[in-house]
């Protein structure tokens, strides 16, 4: 069984790390006490706040913005005929580079949690009402 500190907890389920700490203090996540200030949370204890459906539509929204800023970028290569939208505003390079990297940052932290879920709905299985969770991601 894999166990995480409360820090990692956090970064894994998008909760603050007082919030886990919280948790831990009202009994509501299970916890082995390592030394004085630090626990050991099994992974498969941990909380997901998100249901997959939510993720997806994250998930999906984040590719968007992926594109849109493909999309600025290549204008101001100068690669691209097109224009933006009117009404749209041009972000600066450093700007847009920051929302890359942000956006980048962001995949990361979803990544274990995606994978979490997706490994839950394949030991529960899916219901007939409910879409399973089988996208493949490229790293």
């Amino acid at each position: 069984m894999e166990e995480v500190t409360a820090t990692q907890a956090a970064e894994l389920t998008g909760l603050s790390e007082r919030t886990i700490r919280r948790k831990i203090a009202a009994g509501a996540l299970p916890a082995r006490r390592i030394s004085a200030n630090r626990f050991a949370i099994a992974v498969g204890d941990l909380p997901t706040r998100a249901q997959s459906h939510e993720l997806m539509a994250r998930l999906e929204s984040l590719e968007h913005r992926v594109r849109l800023l493909e999309l600025q970028l290549k204008l101001e290569d100068g690669g691209a005929a097109a224009r933006p939208a009117i009404g749209q505003e041009e972000i600066p390079a450093p700007v847009l580079r920051e929302l890359l990297l942000r956006l980048a940052r962001e995949t990361q932290r979803l990544m274990p949690l995606l994978d979490a879920v997706s490994q839950l709905e394949r030991e529960v299985g899916s219901t007939d009402d409910q879409e399973p969770f089988d996208i493949a991601f490229e790293r």
